[in-house]
C-alpha cells in the first residue's frame, strides 16, 4: 500500500466546488462542471473550453484572461465577476447573468453572433432615436434581429 499525499483539489469528489480557492492556471476543459461553485475562486487564465458550466456559480470569481470557447454557459452567475481579457465564445450563453461593471467588460474578447445578441437588448429599450435604432438594427443584421425576437417570444 503506497501513502500518497492527496491535494485539497483531489479531496474534491465531484470536481464542482472550488469556492474561494486558488486556482489560478487549471484546466477543466471538457469537464462536466454543471451547477458547480466557484464563488470567490481566483481563476484567472483558466481553461474552461468546451466544459459544462450550466448554472455554474462564479459570483466574485476573478476569470481575468480564462477562456470559455465552446462552453455551455447556460445560467452561469458572473455577478460581479472580473472577465477583462477572457475569451467568451460559449456553445449556449443564454441566461447569462453578468454584472454591468469595467472589470466586465475590459478587453473581453466576444464572438460576433453573442457580441450582437447583447447589443440585441439595447433595442428592447425604451430610449434612443428611431434612427439610432434602426443603425443598430443594420449592425446586428436585420435576418439576426428577427430571430432574436422569436427567440424572446418563445421564452
Amino acid at each position: 500500500m503506497t501513502n500518497r499525499f492527496v491535494t485539497e483539489f483531489e479531496k474534491n469528489i465531484d470536481g464542482k466546488h472550488h469556492a474561494n480557492r486558488i486556482l489560478a492556471g487549471m484546466d477543466f476543459s471538457k469537464r462536466n462542471l454543471a451547477n458547480g461553485d466557484f464563488r470567490g475562486a481566483k481563476l484567472m487564465e483558466c481553461n474552461f473550453d468546451y466544459a459544462d458550466c450550466t448554472g455554474t456559480n462564479f459570483t466574485d470569481a476573478n476569470c481575468y484572461g480564462a477562456t470559455f470557447r465552446g462552453t455551455k454557459l447556460y445560467k452561469a452567475n458572473f455577478t460581479r465577476t472580473n472577465l477583462a481579457t477572457a475569451i467568451m465564445d460559449g456553445a449556449d450563453m443564454r441566461g447569462v447573468t453578468v454584472t454591468l461593471q469595467c472589470d466586465t467588460f475590459d478587453n473581453l474578447q466576444i464572438s460576433s453572433k453573442w457580441w450582437k445578441c447583447w447589443l440585441f437588448f439595447a433595442l428592447m429599450m425604451e430610449g434612443g432615436s428611431l434612427e439610432e435604432k434602426a443603425k443598430l438594427e443594420e449592425i446586428i443584421g436585420t435576418g439576426m434581429v428577427a430571430r432574436l425576437r422569436e427567440a424572446r417570444l418563445s421564452i
